[in-house]
């Protein structure tokens, strides 16, 4: 423990400190002087100043600025001297207690006990702030109704204040966001920083190497989760089963774009004319057909794998679709080399270990070509490790 008049440290308790102030004079006086103007304080409707001995009714910043000190080093100073009077305490309790009981009625005070303020309630619970009592007043309206005739007026004004204090809150923070996204425009050319190419990418690998998937939701764990809750609240394992949450969509759409669902609205319908056309000629630029679509793991990777070999690597070549109904996504004619890669729907768990029944299928169809070598690569395995892959393609080769 430390003496707070002196700053000496190391007293084992309150004893050894009480001690030691009534022994040390220049300690004791400080005490003294703290414990008269405590007792002054509390008979008189004033305050003494530690400092000068003045009475106040309360110790101001502006009286400190005499003494050339301010209110923290006045307290940090004299820590049991009081810096308001009695008088006037009671005088601020009484004003804040009638404001209180005007704005408010005794149960609504009694409902609200433990909440500080009203920006407290928005704080917690944001926008539905408003419906905290008004949800309890629906279910127990008994209740509420012996509450209006005891208190003699309605609790309507509250509501309709705190809903307009929402409403305030909300467009605060709407004004907020708009700023944000403006700056995120300028600084990377989208409204939120993890919409950046970058942070996708950054994300995307830290999931594969914590959890085997590219996104966290595609855990088992957390597959799990979200059944068990759908469960719950639905009665099915996922929420887009509940003939509820259909119509509740349907109904979204409808008030929106005028149809059920928003790829038949003329917007939906543009947007996914001109996401096809965009792959058909991403497609055609890099010297592939239209069909199959190529994916976005597939060509960097074939891309790699040509630096590794003087031969050429057809990319969906078409030769075989008449033959086993299949277009490998590269093909080595000299060599009858087929390259498969494999993007995660090819294979029944996500650890890219057990290839689904379409894929084991695939490479049946292969293998029934006579003379020829299929190499299939994971899409998991080319970006876990990709020397590994390279020299596993070279030693077929």
């Amino acid at each position: 423990m430390k003496c707070i008049y002196c700053g000496r440290d190391g007293f084992k308790n309150n004893h050894s400190l009480s001690a030691h102030r009534q022994f040390n004079i220049e300690c004791h006086e400080k005490w003294k002087r703290e414990q008269d103007i405590i007792e002054l304080s509390k008979t008189q409707s004033k305050v003494k100043c530690a400092i000068c001995g003045v009475f106040f009714k309360n110790i101001s910043n502006t009286h400190l600025k005499k003494h050339d000190c301010t209110m923290k080093q006045y307290k940090i100073q004299y820590p049991n001297s009081p810096l308001f009077s009695n008088e006037l305490l009671k005088i601020q309790r009484d004003k804040r207690e009638h404001t209180i009981h005007t704005k408010y009625t005794d149960a609504e005070i009694k409902y609200f006990k433990g909440i500080k303020s009203r920006d407290a309630i928005i704080k917690i619970h944001g926008k539905n702030a408003g419906q905290i009592a008004a949800d309890d007043r629906i279910q127990n309206p008994e209740k509420w109704k012996k509450i209006d005739r005891e208190s003699g007026r309605s609790t309507k004004l509250f509501y309709k204040n705190l809903k307009e204090d929402v409403v305030r809150y909300k467009n605060h923070l709407d004004h907020r966001i708009q700023s944000l996204k403006e700056t995120n425009q300028q600084l990377y050319g989208v409204d939120f920083i993890v919409q950046t190419k970058y942070q996708k990418e950054k994300s995307k690998a830290t999931c594969l190497e914590r959890y085997g998937v590219e996104s966290i939701t595609q855990t088992d764990i957390m597959k799990e989760k979200s059944k068990a809750t759908c469960l719950k609240k639905y009665g099915y394992t996922s929420s887009n089963q509940s003939k509820a949450v259909k119509e509740k969509k349907k109904q979204a759409c409808l008030n929106h774009f005028g149809v059920t669902h928003w790829a038949k609205s003329d917007e939906g319908r543009l947007f996914h004319r001109i996401t096809a056309i965009k792959y058909a000629e991403k497609q055609l630029s890099n010297g592939e057909p239209i069909m199959p679509r190529v994916g976005n793991k597939e060509r960097p990777c074939l891309n790699e794998l040509q630096k590794h070999t003087e031969y050429k690597i057809l990319r969906q070549d078409p030769r075989f679709r008449y033959v086993i109904g299949r277009i490998p996504d590269g093909y080595i004619l000299e060599l009858k080399f087929f390259i498969l890669f494999d993007e995660f729907n090819h294979f029944e768990d996500k650890k890219c270990t057990i290839l689904n029944e379409d894929s084991i299928l695939e490479t049946k169809n292969y293998k029934s070509l006579n003379d020829c070598i299929l190499f299939r690569i994971s899409e998991k395995e080319w970006l876990d490790n990709q020397k590994l892959v390279i020299e596993r393609f070279k030693k077929l080769l």
